[in-house]
């Protein structure tokens, strides 16, 4: 089973850019504080988003797509 430096290893092979992609995910109470600390560790850089704001950023969308009978 691969790490999770493995696993940011090969996106960076893929990629070709010259270092580790930045990793985002959402702040979940206390449970997210061993894994921030594992990335500081390790010098990967992260963005702890809330959760709050993730979920309404995910209704609002860019493109509206019109599913009316109407608009079709």
């Amino acid at each position: 089973m691969k790490s999770f430096l493995d696993f940011l290893k090969e996106i960076e092979e893929v990629t070709g850019q010259l270092s580790w992609p930045m990793v985002i995910l959402e702040s979940t109470g206390h449970y997210h504080t061993p894994v921030i600390q594992y990335l500081e560790e390790k010098g990967i850089l992260y963005i702890l988003l809330n959760p709050i704001i993730s979920y309404q950023a995910k209704k609002s969308s860019l493109w509206k797509v019109k599913t009316d009978a109407i608009d079709a």
